[in-house]
């Protein structure tokens, strides 16, 4: 068996997806190199959020081909086959997704409890290490979902999406619903984290200055495909059609100018 190449993490090859006579994706390519950050964007119904669900084996394609980390993947693949890679990507889902009867302790521990079985007192241990690396307050661990802010609750997503230290972070609009002095920080905080984790990060996202500050490349969808990657900036003069009327807005335009 070949050794396998792992510099480009994610690799899709004429993927396509539905749901029931409805086309999302048809003849989709789209590489993710390690160490980037990749913006994904499109109109409504373009399939950016089905296109993330893939890519974290929660929905199994209809066609085409997924590799992650250098394997073919097949979702009818063994769970004991399955579950290495996993374990290898977090996934931040947009509102959040915690448990609202778990603390938010609670909440980090899980998948160390599921997935590990490292004693109880450092399970609780490493799930602290998490919360803090988030930037939440010591305190906020025994909160409830419903007692935090919302960029708390962001920050505590993020905190259960990194317990297993992921190699591949999936973020599914991460600022909706926040305030514009909250979203900066937790663009800060993605970049922060890159950084200092060596992550690969994929996020689905409307809001431009995520576009602008968080990635490297932006991938468009449009079509059931994806019809341009280059950077937010470089897309923000493509000439294809599509894209540039989504890029054509005068706040977009603000970006270009500023960049």
């Amino acid at each position: 068996m070949g050794r396998r190449d792992e510099s480009v993490p994610v690799e899709l090859a004429g993927l396509e997806t539905r749901f029931g006579a409805l086309v999302v994706h048809q003849g989709l390519d789209l590489e993710v190199r390690r160490g980037e950050a990749l913006g994904i964007v499109g109109g409504s119904g373009s399939g950016k959020s089905v296109l993330l669900s893939v890519i974290s084996l929660l929905k199994a394609p209809h066609a085409g081909r997924l590799k992650l980390f250098g394997e073919e993947v097949d979702m009818a693949m063994s769970e004991s086959r399955l579950m290495p890679l996993r374990r290898r990507l977090g996934v931040m889902f947009q509102q959040g997704a915690l448990f609202s009867s778990l603390t938010v302790l609670e909440n980090v521990m899980l998948p160390l409890t599921e997935h590990t079985r490292l004693p109880a007192l450092l399970i609780e241990e490493f799930a602290r290490l998490k919360i803090a690396l988030v930037g939440l307050p010591r305190e906020a661990a025994q909160r409830y979902p419903r007692e935090l802010s919302g960029g708390m609750l962001k920050r505590a997503a993020v905190a259960r999406a990194l317990a297993l230290d992921p190699e591949l972070l999936l973020l599914d609009e991460p600022s909706a619903g926040l305030d514009p002095v909250s979203a900066a920080e937790l663009d800060a905080l993605f970049n922060t984290l890159r950084q200092a984790l060596g992550l690969t990060l994929i996020l689905v996202t409307h809001d431009l200055d995520s576009l602008f500050t968080v990635t490297d490349r932006v991938a468009y969808l449009g079509q059931g495909r994806v019809l341009e990657v280059a950077s937010a900036r470089d897309l923000t003069e493509s000439h294809e059609p599509e894209i540039a009327r989504y890029f054509g807005n005068a706040r977009a335009q603000r970006f270009r100018a500023d960049a």
